[in-house]
């Protein structure tokens, strides 16, 4: 799920954009959190991220560790 078509100047990025590629959604099993890890993985390996594509990462994390936190309780670790 490459972002090929990204847009060449960064002020006609949208919010929209990046969601149309990635359809973020809540996690329910886990081929949907290992789809949304690989998207994770795959927008920290881009170098020049966009604003949007900035947020993208942080909700796909947001999911991430929200299904982690419920299937995964005991993996938890505090960070200090």
């Amino acid at each position: 799920m490459k972002m090929n078509n990204r847009k060449s100047t960064e002020g006609t990025h949208s919010y929209q954009d990046p969601l149309i590629v990635y359809a973020s959604r809540p996690i329910h099993n886990e081929a949907q959190y290992d789809v949304a890890v690989a998207q994770m993985n795959e927008l920290i390996d881009q170098e020049d991220l966009t604003e949007s594509e900035h947020d993208l990462l942080t909700l796909i994390g947001t999911l991430i560790m929200a299904y982690e936190d419920k299937h995964y309780p005991d993996d938890q670790f505090e960070l200090r």
